[in-house]
């Protein structure tokens, strides 16, 4: 009689040739996690480390929550960053919307106002709009002559000229997210809505506007977290009481005895970035921020629970007051001609175009005046300002460095760029959310050091 031993183990695997590993996709997010991982996240481990390195771990972080002066301008912070991004969204909507109505050479005309802002430095555009709203500036001019004012007004220094300066830096960035958005819908959708009697304003809001949340919701999180480490722009445009959390820490740079608390606050400042990043991505989904459906996707289940509470002939409190007041609110505005709608669009982008080629104009004619300060309109034109700059050597090499420099840091991030999203896209990696979180989290920090 025979035995046979059986093996309860389970088959191993085969490994896979080293061959096969190369040919997968995720192998194409390695030049760029490296790059990243030397560039930005060893800096950060560095930064933890420092801010911890006192007495005790928490000295420098108590410093920060009970000295008053750091408490406050961090809330206030906070509380300019939304009103901004709320400023952005209340404009940029209707600016996305021109872009994609208009056609030809209009639609690249506006298109290049939004992008064009990028290539002034924040610098010079915050001196135009203070060159703007001075007391002898053309606005307090023409506010003067038309009798609204009956004196120059002091349009500077004020929380109002915070956020006008800071909206108009960011505006763009609401703007091309959300036409990220609107550039994607099925327009076939709205046609069908107005077939079925639907008005303008009820398609505008039941259809085309949950239709474009992500878009929405990546312009909005993208202006508040960058809003978060503004320091040039309020720094010249507001008062004491409008100072934010990053002129402190730039502040405390300036100091060798503040090692330590000095990271601690770039630490607070990063934890509430990422907070506030992770919450969003926790209700709302991550994906919404590179693109993605999942907001518009989690508006559904509203929708359908809606749905089959109304066949159950039951309705939720918040259900109840929309039914009682927006049904009602939308069939008023539904008696609005629908130009009403394509003039608010032309009238408040046209606005945003305005506000932000203006600052370049000035820049620009500013540039040929013979003042040895900042005046305008100019007391008279010259090109002695140009003839200084091409004729002197230090500027001429500042240029041709930063021409350097901006073309290879260009060709770095379009090849590191364009491989890692390959890798992401076309690899069945894990963690996809993870990473793209981690990439806008990193953009988030660039964007700090671009406008601080």
């Amino acid at each position: 009689m025979t035995t046979a031993t059986f093996d309860a183990r389970p088959p191993r695997t085969p490994a896979v040739p080293l061959s096969e590993r190369i040919k997968d996709p995720a192998v194409l997010l390695l030049p760029a996690a490296g790059f990243l991982a030397f560039i930005y996240l060893m800096p950060l481990i560095d930064l933890g480390r420092i801010s911890v390195s006192g007495p005790t771990w928490s000295v420098y972080f108590e410093r920060v929550f009970s000295v008053p002066l750091y408490w406050e301008s961090l809330l206030r912070t906070m509380q300019i960053s939304f009103t901004v991004a709320c400023l952005c969204l209340m404009l940029g909507y209707p600016t996305a919307l021109l872009i994609h109505r208009s056609r030809g050479v209009v639609q690249v005309l506006i298109a290049t106002a939004i992008v064009l802002p990028y290539f002034i430095a924040i610098l010079i555009r915050t001196y135009a709009w203070m060159v703007l709203l001075g007391r002898n500036g053309p606005i307090n001019k023409l506010m003067t002559a038309l009798g609204v004012f009956a004196e120059p007004a002091q349009l500077l220094f004020n929380r109002g000229s915070v956020l006008l300066g800071m909206t108009a830096v960011l505006l763009p960035l609401m703007v091309l997210s959300i036409y990220a958005s609107v550039a994607r819908l099925d327009q076939s959708l709205a046609r069908a809505a107005l077939a079925a009697g639907a008005g303008p304003i009820a398609v505008f809001w039941r259809v085309l506007f949950p239709l474009t949340l992500p878009g929405v919701g990546a312009g909005f999180l993208l202006v508040f977290v960058t809003a978060l480490g503004f320091f040039i722009t309020p720094t010249l445009l507001g008062g004491p009481g409008d100072q934010m959390f990053a002129m402190h820490i730039t502040q405390q740079a300036d100091f060798a005895t503040s090692e330590g608390f000095l990271q601690s606050l770039a630490v607070v400042l990063l934890v509430i970035t990422l907070a506030v990043v992770g919450i969003a991505g926790r209700f709302l989904g991550f994906e919404f921020i590179w693109g993605g459906g999942k907001l518009s996707d989690s508006a559904e289940k509203p929708t359908a629970v809606a749905a089959r509470r109304a066949s159950e002939g039951r309705r939720s409190p918040a259900g109840a007051i929309a039914d009682t007041i927006g049904w009602p609110l939308l069939r008023l505005a539904g008696h609005l001609p629908a130009s009403f709608g394509t003039w608010t669009v032309r009238l408040m982008g046209g606005l945003v175009v305005a506000g932000l080629i203006l600052p370049i104009v000035v820049v620009m004619i500013i540039s040929f005046s013979s003042a040895t300060y900042l005046t305008f309109p100019p007391p008279s034109f010259s090109l002695r300002w140009h003839e200084k700059f091409f004729s002197d050597s230090n500027w001429m090499s500042a240029f041709w460095n930063s021409l350097v420099i901006a073309s290879m840091s260009a060709c770095i991030a379009v090849t590191l760029g364009a491989s890692a999203a390959m890798g992401i896209v076309r690899s069945r990696i894990k963690g996809k959310s993870a990473i793209m979180l981690l990439l806008v989290a990193l953009v988030c920090s660039m964007l700090y050091e671009v406008f601080m």
